[in-house]
This record gives structure tokens, sequence and C-alpha cells, in this order.
């Protein structure tokens, strides 16, 4: 199948749409058509084909997650959700890094790290009189076959103190560890995205050669100069392997309200002034274009941005619908 951007659907205050609510963060989905069910899943081997009622097996077959990179992409989306409804108020949360001196390539031993590293940090914030943070822990794979851990942290309150020394102590010396700050409005889409894109030239070095999908962003040194660097979108998600569990949270951390199938109207209601950040549609066919399956609309929304300037937006006022 193949997604292109088109205008922007019209909406009505009457159209059906699907609002999901991320902390201070809103998107609307609206779909031009409903999907097709096409199979159902019976066991985790087998699924029946509701066109023909023949009973098939999934294959599992691919090495990398790159043969079913769409479920990558909704893996990395669900993520996106999370951490957005989780770092509302970034004062109250620490982005930890965590790497290996080796090569770790082995995710057992990866998780069995994490898990004994993070009964550190409980007796480490216990101890102090210290709120203990719930996490969100994603893997993130290196061109040299190992991984990294990156980690949210969410405190109840203002995040406390932590020396970079304590923290590397608490990782036993397995690697260098990092505690960076989280700033900005979309917190995850940020951090999603450092986690798919790949340097342009580390994604030349992989045989990733997707010249069109690269996009520049201009970084600023400590020194204050600036510079341009190329990413290639997505490119990270081709080194995942197969059967991986890409990110783990603890017991406590929050997940998106989703509400299912209601007006534009009801919609907006709960929206109240937030503002209008950013929309888009997309048109699904298949990969020669010659048949047509969906076109799907987006708007997103930020709480903390104020009054929405895009009312008009939503009213039957905007683009022409592409289709």
């Amino acid at each position: 199948m193949k997604a292109t951007k088109t205008d922007n659907m019209i909406i009505h205050p009457d159209s059906r749409v699907r609002l999901k609510q991320m902390g201070s963060i809103f998107e609307i989905r609206m779909t031009a058509r409903q999907p097709e069910i096409k199979i159902k899943r019976l066991n985790k081997d087998e699924y029946i084909d509701l066109r023909t009622g023949a009973v098939e097996t999934f294959s599992n077959d691919a090495k990398l997650r790159v043969h079913n990179i769409s479920t990558l992409r909704r893996t990395m989306a669900d993520l996106k959700s999370i951490i957005n409804t989780n770092t509302e108020f970034p004062s109250r949360c620490k982005h930890i890094v965590l790497t290996y001196k080796k090569v770790q390539s082995d995710p057992a031993e990866l998780y069995e790290d994490h898990r004994r590293f993070f009964q550190r940090v409980r007796y480490y914030h216990k101890k102090r009189g210290l709120p203990v943070p719930e996490y969100i822990s994603v893997i993130e794979p290196q061109s040299r076959q190992s991984f990294h851990v990156h980690s949210v942290w969410v405190y109840p309150k203002k995040a406390p103190y932590i020396s970079n020394d304590d923290l590397y102590s608490l990782w036993q010396e397995k690697g260098y560890t990092k505690i960076r700050a989280i700033k900005g409005d979309d917190i995850g889409a940020y951090l999603v995205s450092y986690l798919c894109d790949l340097p342009f030239e580390e994604a030349m070095q992989n045989g990733i050669t997707d010249i069109d999908n690269v996009k520049v962003i201009e970084e600023t040194d400590k020194a204050g100069n600036k510079r341009s660097k190329g990413f290639v979108k997505g490119a990270r998600l081709k080194l995942f392997p197969s059967n991986f569990k890409i990110y783990r949270v603890s017991r406590n951390i929050k997940r998106p309200v989703v509400y299912d199938d209601i007006t534009e109207a009801e919609a907006q209601k709960i929206i109240g002034s937030a503002s209008l950040t950013y929309e888009k549609t997309i048109t699904i066919t298949s990969d020669d274009g010659k048949e047509y399956f969906n076109t799907i609309g987006y708007r997103y929304y930020n709480r903390k941005r104020g009054a929405s300037n895009g009312k008009a937006i939503n009213q039957s006022t905007t683009k022409p619908e592409g289709t």
C-alpha cells in the first residue's frame, strides 16, 4: 500500500471522528470510509480469511522487523501517545540514557539488566525519602548491533536532582549514563523521531539510501555555533530485530483516553480552547495507485498553546477533500 498527502478533508460538526487525549495534546482522526475487516485471529499462529473462510498461518520467517514495518510504526505511534500522556508537566520528568561498554545484542540480558537497575533506583529514592518515579523505557538499536536504553522517568511533583555519578553507580558502570532535560510541547513526537531516524552518514553505512526521505535539522553546539545535520526518517526501524519488545512501562504509567465514534462537535467540546497545531490528510492506495482504499484526516491540538487560532478549520471552510 502507498500513502500520499492530499488536500485536507472537509470536517462538518456532525462528522464522525475518533478523539485521542494524551495529556494536553489531542488527536482527531476521521476516515472517509470504514475499513473492511478481512481476517480474524484464531490463535497466535493462525487466522481465518473472512473473504474465503480459509484458515491460514501467520508467517514468521522474517529475520528483521523491516518485513513488518507497518506493525513497528504502529508500535511507535502507541509509544508516542503514552509518552505525551505522561509528560504533560516536563519539570516532573527526566530523560535517562543508558549504554554499554561492550556490544550488547542479547535482549534477555538487556531486560534483566534494566530490571535490576530499576530495583536499585527504587532503593536509592526510598533511602533518601524521595518519591519513586514511574518509567517508560525504550530500546534503541545502534548500527554496531548494540542496544541503548532511553528511559523517561515521571515523578508526582518536580523531579529531584540526581547526579550523573550516582546514576553511573546504579547502572553498575556497565557503560556511560546521561541525564537529559525534557522540554517542549510534544515530547512524544521528539523522542520517537529521535528513536526512528538515523543520521544520514550512519544510514549510508548501513546500506540505507532512501534520499527521498531525508530531513535536515539545525543544531546548536555548546559554543553557540549552528550546523545543519541530515537524518533519514524511519531508517532506524530497519535495525530492530524480529519479535522484539521495543518498550516497557511501569505499573502506574497512564494510558491515553480514546473517544471512539463521536461527532466533531462533541470532540471540540472536549478539546475546548486548545490550539490547532498541525493538520494532514493522507490517501491510501495500492502501490501502483490504481486501487483506492481510504482517506484519513488527522488534526492535532495542544492545550498549552492557549486559545485556538484554527477555529475555521474545524468547520466546513477547510480545503476541499482531495479524493
